[in-house]
């Protein structure tokens, strides 16, 4: 097993940047065990985001996330593939900064909307994040670049575009060694 000098690892970006994906292949290669916040939300509550979202409201399910990270971060050695909005709240900063070390997944705006196309249905999803020609709306892109505030004060930074996920982790391992967090 590979040691870090900070116990977890917590990948942010937005949704469709692959931290779901990333997370898993990554925990495999440092023979950790890997948590994916927004399952075990839907763990917790028997239902999938979109219904608790649907159901209970943002702001219940914000609750339930900073609850399942506080859980996490009493853990060590441990991926942690964060909710696309949990970086929203400085309770959750906190606790991620005492706990180990944060990475963002980035991609461009436009290989995100692909990959949500794709995606199972998210909560958050909107038509109008789209322009008449299929191309990020100008709401998208002032939603994207909001919590992109928070996701750049990461320490580290990948991008997924173009990549698989075990590309992507592959990449992040060999970044976290050349930054000196593996010994």
């Amino acid at each position: 097993m590979q040691q870090f000098e900070s116990s977890n690892i917590f990948l942010c970006g937005f949704m469709g940047a692959g931290k779901s994906a990333v997370c898993k292949k990554l925990a495999m290669k440092l023979g950790w065990a890997y948590v994916d916040i927004d399952r075990e939300v839907e763990r917790l509550e028997n239902k999938k985001i979109f219904d608790i979202f649907a159901l209970r409201g943002e702001k219940y399910f914000r609750a339930r996330e900073e609850e399942m990270i506080d859980w996490v971060t009493r853990s060590e050695w441990r991926v942690i593939s964060l909710g696309g909005g949990a970086l929203l709240s400085e309770k959750n900063r906190e606790k991620i900064s005492d706990s180990g070390i944060l990475v963002w997944l980035s991609a461009s705006p436009e290989v995100l909307l692909e990959r949500l196309g794709r995606s199972y249905q998210r909560p958050l999803l909107k038509p109008e994040w789209l322009d008449g020609n299929g191309n990020p709306s100008a709401i998208f892109l002032a939603f994207l670049a909001e919590r992109e505030k928070e996701y750049k004060k990461a320490l580290l930074s990948i991008s997924t575009d173009g990549k698989t996920a075990e590309q992507a982790a592959e990449d992040l391992f060999a970044k976290l060694k050349q930054a000196h967090y593996v010994a």
